[in-house]
Order: structure tokens, then sequence, then C-alpha cells
């Protein structure tokens, strides 16, 4: 309970809200709430886009910020590696069940959500989904456990929520047959479409390498990035962008 609170030379954020990965959501929707209500004008303008990293994520900055220089600037953008076609896991103990997500949005499919280890919200989105998480979602307000587990997708659900003037967002999943065609799994002119045309997905590619630690030996579900590969992959991106100048 209380403020959210920052302090430290580091930028500490002390959210008003439990720790744990339970609570992961109800963190993510607080901190954006910081950004984008309560930060103190002290630390300059408003960012134009503000990305969400998992802890065990290593961001490559240099590469990461050539990707984004080349992107187009875009209102209302979601920037990240899209799922599309996930289904809801809703019996209970089974591996990313979410239960929770399906009696608050009454959906047993996601729609495409950026992933969970790095995405981005412009401001003017993150804004947008803030006001209808706060009504008629209440999610500020409610128990913790009846808040979506999976964070990613439910910041996703959000998004579509808003797009679709907050009613519902009619995603529909592909076929068998669809998928068996082999479809790029990224095609921004259907994620347009599931959103009114009024979000911009934009497609972040990310270098992925295995790490069983992500996921606590869990090697089947592994995929986060593995530091010290990615801190090479870092230190090669900033040595050719350093030369290039």
């Amino acid at each position: 309970a209380g403020m959210d609170v920052a302090r430290g030379l580091l930028g500490e954020l002390r959210l008003a809200c439990p720790n744990g990965y339970r609570y992961l959501f109800l963190k993510t929707i607080h901190a954006l709430r910081w950004v984008v209500e309560r930060r103190p004008h002290s630390l300059g303008p408003r960012p134009r886009l503000i990305f969400k990293a998992d802890e065990d994520t290593y961001v490559c900055s240099a590469t990461l910020n050539s990707q984004l220089a080349a992107l187009p600037r875009s209102r209302y953008a979601y920037v990240g590696q899209f799922a599309e076609h996930t289904k809801l896991r809703i019996k209970p103990g089974e591996r990313w069940e979410d239960l929770p997500h399906y009696h608050l949005f009454n959906r047993t499919f996601y729609p495409p959500y950026a992933q969970g280890a790095l995405y981005g919200l412009s401001a003017d989105l993150a804004s947008s989904i803030l006001e209808i998480a706060s009504e008629p979602w209440r999610l500020f307000s409610r128990s913790p456990g009846e808040l979506p587990i999976n964070e990613d997708a439910a910041v996703g659900t959000l998004v579509h929520l808003w797009a679709k003037a907050n009613t519902s967002f009619n995603y529909q999943p592909p076929t068998r047959q669809t998928l068996r065609a082999r479809t790029p799994p990224f095609r921004p002119e259907r994620l347009a479409n599931s959103a009114l045309g009024k979000v911009t997905f934009l497609d972040l590619k990310m270098r992925v390498y295995p790490s069983a630690e992500a996921h606590g030996g869990d090697h089947a579900g592994a995929g986060y990035l593995n530091e010290s590969l990615a801190r090479i992959e870092n230190d090669e991106a900033c040595s050719q962008v350093q030369r290039s100048f």
C-alpha cells in the first residue's frame, strides 16, 4: 500500500504493489503509470517510447538504439516480437495457466501481443491503456488474485481493447490450414486489422540465445538472452557504432 516512490542514484522505483512473479502485470501497469503520470519533470522531457524488459533479459543497447532509429515515428506504437495465435491455458496447475485472464476478459485466445522479454509502448499508447485499466476495468483496485498472470499478454489485451473502443477485440486465431501454410509469424496488416488500424505494430528484431537458466533449468522453455553471449554482441555493436563516427 502507499504511493509509488522513486529513490536512489540508480533510479530505483518502489511500487505500491506486492512483489513476486504473480504480480508482474500489476507491477507493470503501476510502473507505466509512474512514467506517464508521476515522473518528475526534473528527469527531462517525457519519453517517446517506454520499454519493459524482464530482469533476465540483457539488452544490447547499441543494437536496440540502431533499430529504433530505423523505425518510423508513429503515434500509438507497439514495439516488440509478436505472438499471434496463443491459446489461454486455463487448467489449474498447468504451466502458464492464466484462468484470471479468462474470467476477466472472457476470451480463450490472447490477441496478438508483444512477448515479455522486451517490448515497448509509445507514451500516447501507454497513457491510453492506463485510462481503460482504471475505468472501466478497475485493474488498480482489484485484488491480486483477480488479475491476469501473463503480463505481456494482458498488456496486449489492453492495447486491443482500447483500439476496439473498449468493447471486444473479436480476434480470430488462424485456422489449422493457415498454420500449415507456414505464413510469416509477423504480419503487420493482420495485426493492424485486429486493432482497427489505430495501433502501429513495429517488429523488433531481437537475437535470442537458448538459456535454460532463464527458466530455472527448464531446457524446453528456454529462449531468453544468455548474458555472457549478449555482452559480447553488445560490445561488438558498440565498437561498430564508435567506428562509424
